[in-house]
């Protein structure tokens, strides 16, 4: 059109997205066979039937379901020392926002040598090593937690 401006923009996020149906029966293949697995969640999506194909597919695994709603700093430092003690290579969240957050938050904390978060949430010290590779499943949409690198606990952002 004459006249009009036309506007530009470029996205881009360093993250893979399969989407569709039964997409999530699928995760193992996602993971090589010998990968030490941790599984989080809360406890609302734990009990849902769904949940059991998604940990079959990945047994043996240690799961963590008690992720708050906006979850704290507490419940990175609990979900980072498990990912520790069991020498986790990768991390399967399964949730809402708050568990995608606590889980992106404790995979970077888990490779460092700082017991907790807190020195991070305040800008005192960045992140300088990778973290455990995450893996992502979505029960609600609208968070787009599964493709930022934004954690938010509590209303601040880590």
């Amino acid at each position: 059109m004459k006249g009009s401006k036309r506007e530009e923009w470029f996205f881009k996020l360093p993250v893979e997205v399969h989407f569709g149906l039964g997409v999530a029966g699928r995760i193992s293949e996602s993971i090589e066979e010998s990968k030490r697995i941790v599984l989080v969640t809360d406890q609302g999506v734990a009990g849902q039937a769904f949940m059991r194909g998604i940990e079959s597919q990945l047994l043996p695994v240690a799961i963590f379901k008690d992720v708050h709603p906006n979850p704290t700093v507490d419940d990175v430092d609990i979900l980072a020392g498990i990912l520790r003690d069991q020498q986790a290579e990768i991390l399967v969240a399964v949730g809402g926002g708050s568990v995608m957050d606590c889980a992106k938050a404790a995979c970077c904390l888990a490779r460092t040598d700082e017991p907790g978060m807190r020195v991070f949430h305040t800008g005192r010290k960045k992140f300088s090593t990778p973290g455990v590779p995450l893996i992502v499943v979505p029960t609600t949409s609208g968070t787009g937690s599964e493709v930022t690198p934004i954690v938010v606990d509590r209303g601040a952002h880590v």
